[in-house]
């Protein structure tokens, strides 16, 4: 994979984390020798298998983390100054200081990282009081429904983020509800998101029996139906598609911040359909943005 990376002129970079592993990452981190033991590893790895950077995905990231995650990052950053690094950060609720770190520490994140890549998809969810929402919205966010990616940009921005260093992020899945039929409705059930409504999933079972809407504030697509649709059933599907992440591409270039992450791109994959049609949204990134 790397090889063919280099050959067509992209970056590889080793992700390390992600959802599920905070309690390891977080004792990983907890001691000078243990932070340095995984720096001399991680480096070891990037060296033989010819990596560009590192990606750091610490999920979920509290402010009692930040002091281990600086010195984690400012240990990579002295053994190895060229080295690219990236870090991701979850979605900023506007309703609660609790759900993210605060503005002093993103911005101290932000003087030793080269890219913020925000994980912008999946902000609809079952929580008290909460609506029913957009997995990917650009605008929209209100008390009921606390994330868009306008809140996001605007926060690490605010923090003193150069606009280049962030990227906003494209889901290849949908977010589910029973029980409404459009955004800011109360449900009945949140059904699921990532692994449980695939783009491929999305465009093959429920986008041919429901209906297709566009939401001009949030600048993304939903389906609906009055009759429960699928296997799992829902009433109200949110997700991303060519046009939304056309609309995606323009906030890129309009606030002139770095660029977009996809998770993940298998979800968007046909393998039966012929050449570009196979990936679609891989397809939508390449003609509107780059």
């Amino acid at each position: 994979m790397i090889t063919g990376a280099h050959a067509a002129g992209k970056k590889a970079f080793l992700t390390i984390g992600g959802a599920g592993t905070y309690s390891n990452f977080t004792a990983a981190l907890s001691t000078s020798s243990t932070r340095l033991a995984l720096v001399s590893a991680l480096l070891a790895h990037i060296d033989t298998h010819y990596y560009d950077g590192i990606d750091v995905d610490y999920e979920p990231l509290h402010d009692a983390d930040i002091p281990n995650l600086l010195s984690f990052l400012d240990a990579i950053k002295a053994a190895r100054p060229q080295l690219v690094i990236a870090i991701c950060s979850g979605q900023f609720n506007a309703n609660s200081q609790s759900f993210y770190i605060s503005q002093t520490n993103l911005a101290a994140i932000g003087q030793r990282v080269d890219i913020i890549n925000l994980m912008t998809y999946g902000m609809a969810y079952n929580f008290s009081g909460w609506q029913s929402w957009h997995s990917s919205p650009l605008y929209g966010h209100g008390t009921t429904t606390p994330m868009d990616i306008e809140f996001d940009v605007s926060r690490c921005l605010s923090a003193g983020i150069a606009a280049r260093k962030i990227g906003i992020g494209v889901g290849t899945f949908g977010c589910g509800f029973t029980g409404c039929t459009a955004p800011k409705q109360d449900f009945t059930a949140f059904v699921g998101a990532d692994e449980t409504f695939k783009y491929h999933v999305i465009v093959n079972n429920y986008l041919p029996n429901m209906t297709r809407v566009w939401d001009v504030t949030a600048k993304v697509p939903y389906l609906w139906s009055n009759t429960a649709v699928g296997s799992p059933a829902v009433n109200y599907l949110s997700y991303d598609d060519p046009e939304s992440i056309a609309a995606k591409a323009q906030y890129i270039k309009t606030r002139g911040i770095g660029g977009m992450i996809m998770w993940h791109v298998a979800q968007q994959y046909f393998p039966a359909a012929p050449g570009d049609a196979k990936h679609p949204l891989l397809v939508a990134v390449q003609d509107t943005l780059l």
